[in-house]
């Protein structure tokens, strides 16, 4: 049992500090503040927590925001909030709970932005709606992430429900590698590409911008 746990530690700190790296190439969001910007690295831990369970993904959200701390420019209060909100949405992900939960943070958004909320005064409404905002972005980059085709990830079972049983057999032999081809993908930035123009598709339509 310790061997395990001690296996699963090297990992999350491996897959944490690639997480950190990933976090350092991020891409602005437009008409937001500039520490707004979207990452990809809430996918690692994603990965982890399917691999070797939610509690471990939450450990690489922790690890790569320590990390984050030597070249942070929010005086650690960013970090703080990504590894609150990112390790709670890690924590519970699932295709149809992220876009969920996108989808009310977006409507909370639009409610605020709109002047409904406006009762509650400009010192509570702009944190706020950064955090509707930062809820909006990383619940979309899970959804749409977990959609792809690949072991473990849930895109890979949709499409193994169109093949029969004997082809299942194939598929979990393919799926302890499936995590290593999905870093490889997200550290070469293949990935992004392809999964970038609908998670910037689904962030506006949810925000309404």
């Amino acid at each position: 049992m310790k061997q395990v746990e001690l296996k699963n530690l090297v990992k999350v700190s491996i897959f944490g500090a690639l997480a950190f790296v990933i976090m350092l190439i991020e891409f602005p969001l437009g008409i937001f503040p500039d520490f707004l910007k979207l990452d990809f690295s809430d996918c690692v831990a994603l990965i982890i927590s399917f691999a070797l369970g939610p509690a471990w993904g939450v450990g690489v959200e922790f690890l790569k925001n320590v990390l984050h701390l030597f070249v942070t420019k929010t005086a650690g209060i960013g970090e703080f909030a990504n590894f609150i909100i990112g390790g709670f949405f890690v924590s519970i992900a699932g295709v149809s709970m992220n876009l969920a939960l996108a989808f009310l943070f977006g409507l909370l958004f639009r409610l605020s932005h709109g002047g409904y909320l406006d009762f509650l005064g400009s010192a509570v409404l702009e944190p706020l709606e950064i955090f509707f905002v930062k809820s909006v972005m990383i619940n979309t980059v899970l959804a749409v992430f977990n959609m792809v085709p690949i072991p473990p990830l849930d895109g890979s079972r949709a499409v193994m429900s169109f093949f029969s049983l004997k082809h299942w057999e194939l598929f979990y032999r393919f799926e302890m590698y499936g995590f290593l081809v999905i870093t490889l993908l997200l550290f070469t930035g293949i990935l992004q590409k392809i999964i970038v123009p609908p998670i910037l598709f689904l962030y506006s339509l949810f925000l309404g911008i």
